[in-house]
């Protein structure tokens, strides 16, 4: 009985990662492209700002 509820718990995790990745990519690439045509703080903003729009586009997505 342990070992089911240990595996849901398991694929729970992973699901939750697998999840949010697109929100990090976002994140990531939006920040990256953006460091050496706008100051730090900008570019920090247009990655959250990218990070939102893909975690609400997930939260739709998402069944």
């Amino acid at each position: 009985m342990a070992s089911s509820v240990d595996i849901k718990i398991s694929k729970d995790a992973v699901l939750s990662s697998v999840i949010s990745l697109p929100a990090t990519l976002a994140f990531l690439l939006v920040f990256y492209f953006c460091l050496g045509r706008f100051s730090f703080i900008l570019a920090l903003t247009f990655g959250l700002v990218a990070w939102l729009i893909a975690a609400f586009l997930v939260y739709l997505i998402k069944p």
